[in-house]
């Protein structure tokens, strides 16, 4: 699959590019915490960059099958550049909070999605197990930016100056996004509007794709109540460093799961991949609050968790791919994503008051109760749409 012309290129570009997407959040916490010494603005801060990240994805997206990746990707990352360096300054010069606040909105909706652009390449450039298995390689690249990205920033917010800390989360960020810039051999074909349909069908997401796209609000919720819960059980038991080893080994399991699930050919299509393994991760996550009572067996659990998450993440994106119309592959692509970003802070908002009364292992129930919303709305809009169907395709049978 990575012999595949140019491949290689764009999937080690869109692995930096997607640092921004992945990390700023932390940058921007870690500087506004150390600025004002106020997690509550830190909170506010990342509620509202993941919030602008949530419309962003579909949006450049969108723009991207009209007009083309290069030309998209660099107006993305100016404005990027520019809105981040604005919000840091407004935080540093301690400006009044509604200010950075819209400073914050204004940095996500400047950002991109380029998983989803390097997504759109692999789609116009491999087919059948190959995409599959390409799916698998950018759900890996997904993971690997939450295990490196973390520690560096961490390292020089705390130790040399916040503003390192951001730099680090955008720096990786312009360098992969201009190296797409210069690739644009690989781009998917141009699909101007025009060849999109007419009228609000051309412009809103279509029906088909909003079940998973809901799911994912509940894979989001899932992720933002397992990072709160995982670093509250830490703190609980007295080793704050436990937590960063186990949002590692979630990472590293589900990048392991997907890499299982990529290398194997599927008689299943998407839909039903999806309703299996997340109604697999409903199982598993209900045990996490015995596990995380018991100690080491934590361990366990998160293991079996991402192993299965995994393959969630490529079913996801496999099922989104399969349902896009024509010219609108890069901007269907994005909305997962974009249902995942809008997870996350509800997940860790939930995950924290329910940590505050009840305590940390009570709180890993919001990991159990975000699947299950997944597999409900996910998996049960994709019932919904078989049967609708089923129910088109009788009076054609019986006209026959």
């Amino acid at each position: 699959m990575l012999r595949t012309p140019g491949a290689a290129a764009f999937s080690l570009s869109g692995w930096f590019g997607r640092f921004p997407k992945s990390n700023l959040s932390l940058g921007l916490i870690l500087l506004v915490s150390s600025t004002t010494g106020s997690f509550a603005e830190a909170g506010l801060a990342s509620a509202g960059l993941v919030a602008g990240m949530a419309f962003s994805g579909p949006f450049w997206s969108a723009r991207m099958d009209r007009g083309g990746q290069r030309r998209v990707i660099a107006v993305a990352l100016a404005c990027l550049v520019a809105s981040t360096a604005l919000t840091s300054t407004l935080v540093v010069l301690r400006a009044p909070l509604p200010l950075w606040l819209a400073g914050a909105v204004l940095t996500g909706l400047s950002c991109p999605d380029i998983a989803a652009a390097v997504r759109a390449r692999w789609t116009a450039a491999t087919g059948g197990s190959l995409r599959i298995a390409a799916f698998a390689v950018e759900t890996i690249n997904d993971q690997m930016v939450f295990v490196v990205g973390p520690p560096i920033i961490t390292v020089l917010s705390g130790t040399v100056h916040p503003l390192l800390g951001v730099a680090a989360a955008l720096a990786p960020g312009v360098a992969g996004m201009l190296a797409l810039v210069a690739q644009p051999g690989t781009e998917p074909p141009l699909h101007p509007l025009s060849e999109r349909g007419k009228g609000w069908s051309a412009r809103l997401p279509p029906l088909s794709i909003l079940p998973v796209t809901l799911g994912c609000v509940g894979i989001g919720s899932f992720f933002g109540s397992y990072d709160v819960s995982v670093v509250a059980w830490g703190e609980d038991h007295g080793a704050p460093w436990a937590s960063g080893v186990l949002l590692a080994v979630m990472a590293v399991a589900m990048g392991a799961g997907a890499l299982a699930a990529g290398a194997r050919r599927w008689s299943a299509g998407p839909s039903a991949r999806f309703t299996v393994f997340i109604g697999g991760v409903c199982v598993i996550a209900l045990g996490m609050p015995l596990a995380a009572a018991a100690g080491p067996w934590i361990a366990a659990g998160v293991v079996a968790t991402g192993l299965l998450m995994g393959p969630v993440t490529i079913s996801v994106f496999a099922l989104a791919e399969t349902r896009a119309p024509r010219g609108r592959v890069t901007e269907i692509l994005a909305y997962p994503s974009a249902g995942t970003s809008a997870g996350v802070p509800a997940g860790a908002t939930l995950a924290g008051i329910v940590h505050d009364g009840l305590g940390s292992s009570a709180s890993f129930t919001l990991m159990a109760a975000s699947a299950f919303f997944g597999l409900l709305v996910g998996g049960g809009g994709e019932l919904l749409l078989r049967l609708r169907e089923r129910r088109r395709d009788k009076p054609a049978t019986a006209t026959a």
